[in-house]
């Protein structure tokens, strides 16, 4: 199987991510958000109008990607050489 993988960036990330944030969205597609990354605070999200809910969001994002971004790469190396084994 020819598969590629990437990562796409923190900048990436998060504006697929926010795509599910916006005002009025269903719980069904914001709440994984906080399963994902316990960090984030639901409750104090909630609580904040929808420009600083995205700053929270976006910050809080940033600082964990900045700390798992040489695993993430590791992972996409791992991956690319192990769909790409012949079979």
């Amino acid at each position: 199987m020819n598969v590629t993988f990437v990562n796409p960036g923190i900048d990436d990330m998060i504006c697929q991510i926010m795509g599910f944030q916006t005002e009025g969205e269903s719980d069904f597609w914001s709440e994984p958000l906080y399963y994902f990354y316990p960090q984030l605070n639901r409750d104090h999200a909630r609580s904040l109008d929808i420009a600083q809910r995205r700053d929270y969001i976006e910050n809080t994002l940033r600082e964990i990607y900045k700390n798992i971004e040489s695993e993430i790469n590791e992972k996409v190396t791992l991956y690319q050489d192990y769909w790409h084994e012949p079979y």
